[in-house]
């Protein structure tokens, strides 16, 4: 799954007109090749990000909680 949702995407950035510049400004690609990674919700580097960003960021098992 997580194979064909990367090629998904990259095929998506490479092919998509909507991530072309208009002809007029050359008709490069705006965005190159997303860069993804999948971690566990519980992985410790979540908790680095609240010392980073503040409190209010909310880890994924705290996200997943606050949902129901």
């Amino acid at each position: 799954m997580n194979e064909q949702l990367l090629q998904f995407l990259e095929d998506t950035f490479a092919t998509s007109e909507l991530n072309r510049l208009p002809e007029k400004y050359g008709g490069g690609r705006i965005f190159s090749s997303p860069l993804i990674g999948v971690a566990s919700g519980n992985d410790p580097i979540f908790l680095e990000f609240k010392e980073v960003v503040g409190p209010e960021h909310l880890t994924p098992v705290e996200m997943w909680n606050a949902c129901g």
